[in-house]
């Protein structure tokens, strides 16, 4: 009996760093498999060089400016520009997952193309046992002095942000006169 216990003990550790070994590869897999869904505009084929060169050639403008706004989301919040330090937290890990995105430009076409929305979701966790959803929508536009609409929701709450060319929040006064 003494001679069967180290071989009992030997295929539970074998057993224990399997189990162990599967859930944090689990964890791992879990969380980037997480991260692309939360593209909810990522539903993109699969996207010819040719068509990637397109895309990239004929957002650049869009994206610069989207990259320039992201840049300055937390000094529009320290200056009182109709942005909140949670809000601007909100739409920097939501523009982060976007801009870091593979597809952000062929996403960023197909939104164009439709005159619709590239929708980025999150799940914002407020203490440890609530969660909310949060979703940002990022609408390009052509020919006109507003380069992007840009809402946040989360939960009832919605808030609007239009963004000109130079990656600046236009206030509401003047998006009215630029009609």
């Amino acid at each position: 009996m003494a001679g069967r216990l180290p071989n009992f003990m030997k295929l539970k550790n074998q057993i224990s760093v399997t189990i162990l070994a599967n859930l944090i590869l689990g964890v791992f897999l879990s969380s980037s498999l997480y991260a692309q869904d939360r593209l909810a505009g990522s539903s993109v084929s699969l996207v010819s060089p040719e068509d990637k060169l397109q895309a990239l050639a004929s957002t650049r403008f869009h994206f610069i400016t989207l990259k320039q706004f992201h840049t300055g989301l937390f000094s529009f919040a320290e200056r009182g520009k109709d942005l909140s330090e949670a809000e601007a937290s909100l739409l920097n890990a939501g523009l982060n997952v976007f801009l870091t995105s593979a597809e952000r430009e062929t996403m960023l076409l197909d939104a164009l193309r439709r005159n619709q929305s590239v929708q980025i979701k999150l799940l914002v966790s407020e203490n440890v046992v609530q969660a909310r959803s949060a979703t940002i929508e990022v609408k390009p536009l052509l020919d006109k002095p507003v380069a992007f609409q840009i809402t946040l929701t989360q939960g009832e709450e919605r808030h609007f942000y239009d963004v000109d060319w130079s990656g600046n929040m236009v206030p509401e006064a003047v998006i009215g006169s630029l009609g």
